[in-house]
């Protein structure tokens, strides 16, 4: 049984994406109109001003912050679910089967992060009171303790995966550097290059 012998739904989760240029925008984008081509139904998640296409169906519903974006996905059932950054791998605790790309940073940075629960009450009701300095070093504090409640729910997420999708042999050993559970997971699958590329004459460009 091939991609071609049957027709899915399938949910693309795209933080970051057109017309936003970078490489894993574009990566993204791409395996959209792929999969499409193949007749799947495609829809791709992004926040506002994500990229309109006739290949699928756009949801510009991310706001970055995972605890909302999560809701809003949950919201809408598909037969796959791929995000095509490392950030959404918490979703997996809630949805099968679940895959992930990871590009490089987005597997480390945390851009999209859970929070920690108590955070928006204690800016609203305590550091408000404190004085800049006291407030600096207090935000550094938590921010320290948020990255490593984000961390240790992301490893948690990896048990719970489908498949990890890394672009290159050095993502992958990085990955695994940071997650060790992931090492039996983690599949290299390099970007592909557009046929645009074949077609362009290279003495003009």
């Amino acid at each position: 049984m091939t991609l071609r012998d049957i027709t899915m739904k399938i949910g693309l989760i795209a933080p970051v994406f057109l017309p936003l240029i970078s490489g894993a925008s574009l990566y993204c984008f791409e395996l959209a109109r792929a999969l499409a081509s193949y007749g799947h139904d495609v829809h791709v998640f992004t926040p506002l001003g994500g990229r309109e296409d006739t290949a699928y169906t756009l949801h510009p519903v991310l706001s970055c912050y995972l605890p909302d974006d999560l809701s809003a996905l949950l919201m809408h059932k598909m037969d796959v679910w791929h995000s095509l950054y490392f950030v959404y791998a918490p979703m997996a605790f809630d949805v099968q089967p679940f895959f992930v790309t990871v590009h490089g940073d987005d597997a480390f940075s945390f851009f999209v992060p859970y929070r920690l629960p108590l955070r928006l009450s204690i800016t609203r009701h305590l550091l408000w009171r404190l004085s800049p300095l006291f407030r600096s070093c207090i935000d550094k504090c938590l921010d320290r303790i948020e990255r490593i409640y984000d961390k240790n729910l992301a490893a948690r997420a990896i048990g719970h995966l489908s498949q990890i999708i890394a672009v290159s042999s050095f993502t992958k050993t990085r990955l695994i550097n940071e997650y060790p559970s992931a090492t039996d997971l983690v599949t290299i699958i390099p970007p592909g290059i557009s046929d645009m590329f074949f077609k362009l004459d290279l003495m003009q460009v």
